[in-house]
């Protein structure tokens, strides 16, 4: 996808070969990746730390659905996420090691970690698939070349094997058949005999096998001293089309006993951690998937900290809520990045057309304009496809203090309602504008009788001044005081109060 670094698409139905493949594999929990090896992952489906099986049954569930339908990644995620989320299986945890007893805080279902767990998944499928039809057909295309695929950086080893074109039945291609690693998009191509000779005529290619150059691993695991092919990831260095079927009743035995291991209660919903640096809450944001992008660079952890909080608490009660934040941070950045991929689109529209990239950029960059955030804005909620969500001005974000004075100030002179003078307050306000476009309060009959009884009977002393703007800025001045005012007034009780009832009848009880 432009603008992911990492992403990969597997578009249409695949070969019947991958998802066969796919749908023969067994189950073994594992709570390490290095628990299950190399070609154990030919008959068993496994996910690093998922040892319930109902959590690894989902994940499975998802992604044969994402195989059989060529379902997108995203998509894979916003249907598979709430479903971890409900079990538990998500954000930083204490977790027991079955093997070691050792508890530690370990990462599980993260955006990060499912993108992983998809393409590992996918791409591997649908190599093994590969194979199964290269046997099928090598008497006709008996030679097979290694190319390189659309990653922005490239392996150096997997580089110099560009263009390796060897039998199919040779040696070489039972440890350095792709994926050759995490990550890994080099691909294999089929040719037949006049394609060999002149592809091998051209001097480009190397029609024998270079020397395995090797060096030592250790598991950590087993403590066992291993040799693994220089330029792939230890574990990779197997065929995943040759080896299914092998050890397959060993294997199902291995995984009842590490289940019996396995702890037996139910694993606790993720909290929210407040970080240390604006660094970490920027990653925190992402892992905990608060957002699908997220950019709090100058500004103070303080201030990202209460927006991951306040998004974080009401995504457990809305978890609607989450198709709109595709970004969480600054306002700068937001627009920035916003800039950014309008420029891209731009670029690659024209460079189809035949058009000169340089002179795309060029023109792009003059044409398109970027937003600028009003100095006077604390922050914005937006909802849009591509940088959707709730974002503070860098200007008040640098400096909590000064921001905190300044919303001081605001309620005291009955600008914004009582109880909102907190960072959070603001983030709850903001959000409150997320919820009113989700569920279209503006236009709910009840919500407009009470912005018009709140106009005459003073909104002022009832909400805030700032609530006679609009009925948008009332329902979110209302939302932003039943949350920080200890005793909310009329207003705001009757405001959260059809927030919650119209969401539960539109999306259900939510996190309950």
């Amino acid at each position: 996808m432009a603008g992911v670094q990492g992403e990969y698409r597997f578009p249409g139905s695949p070969p019947k070969e991958a998802l066969a493949w796919f749908r023969a594999k067994g189950y073994q929990p594992g709570f390490d990746y290095r628990d299950v090896w190399k070609e154990q992952h030919s008959h068993a489906f496994t996910v690093a730390k998922a040892m319930k099986m109902d959590v690894l049954t989902d994940i499975r569930a998802a992604l044969d659905q994402a195989l059989a339908e060529g379902k997108t990644f995203e998509q894979f995620q916003k249907e598979l996420t709430p479903k971890l989320q409900e079990k538990g299986w998500w954000g930083k945890q204490d977790v027991v090691d079955p093997t070691t007893g050792e508890v530690i805080n370990a990462q599980l279902g993260s955006p990060r970690r499912l993108r992983t767990i998809y393409n590992t998944n996918l791409r591997t499928a649908r190599s093994a698939g590969q194979w199964q039809r290269i046997q099928r057909s090598k008497r006709v295309m008996p030679y097979l070349v290694y190319e390189l695929g659309p990653s922005e950086k490239h392996r150096a080893e997997h580089v110099s094997w560009a263009g390796i074109l060897l039998p199919a039945d040779d040696p070489w291609w039972q440890t350095h058949y792709p994926p050759n690693g995490w990550g890994c998009k080099c691909r294999i191509r089929q040719v037949g005999q006049r394609e060999y000779e002149r592809l091998k005529a051209s001097g480009d290619y190397l029609t024998t096998a270079p020397a395995i150059n090797t060096k030592s691993w250790t598991n950590g695991r087993t403590g066992e001293v291993l040799q693994v092919p220089r330029g792939i990831d230890p574990g990779w260095d197997y065929n995943p089309g040759m080896h299914q079927g092998k050890g397959l009743a060993e294997n199902e035995q291995r995984s009842k006993t590490v289940m019996d291991k396995a702890l037996a209660a139910p694993m606790p919903k993720p909290e929210f951690q407040p970080q240390k640096t604006t660094k970490s809450a920027t990653k925190w944001a992402t892992d905990n998937n608060l957002a699908d992008y997220a950019d709090y660079a100058g500004i103070k952890p303080e201030v990202a900290n209460a927006w991951n909080e306040s998004l974080f608490d009401h995504l457990q009660e809305f978890p609607a809520l989450r198709d709109n934040q595709k970004f969480i941070g600054t306002g700068q950045a937001q627009f920035q990045r916003l800039y950014d991929i309008r420029v891209e689109r731009v670029v690659q529209m024209a460079t189809e057309k035949g058009i000169d990239e340089g002179l795309a950029i060029r023109w792009a960059k003059r044409e398109i304009k970027k937003k600028k955030v009003p100095g006077d804005t604390y922050a914005h909620s937006w909802t849009q496809p591509d940088v959707g969500g709730i974002a503070i001005n860098k200007a008040w974000g640098k400096d909590p203090e000064r921001f905190k004075l300044a919303l001081a100030n605001d309620v005291a002179s009955q600008h914004h309602p009582i109880g909102c003078s907190s960072i959070r307050s603001v983030v709850d306000h903001e959000l409150a504008h997320q919820i009113d476009d989700l569920l279209k309060l503006d236009k709910d009959p009840e919500v407009q009788r009470l912005f018009t009884q709140a106009r005459q009977a003073g909104i002022e002393n009832e909400v805030s001044r700032y609530a006679n703007k609009n009925i948008k800025e009332f329902i979110a001045e209302c939302w932003a005081e039943s949350l920080n005012n200890p005793a909310p007034r009329h207003y705001a009780r009757r405001i959260a109060a059809i927030v919650r009832d119209r969401y539960r009848r539109q999306f259900g009880s939510g996190s309950e």
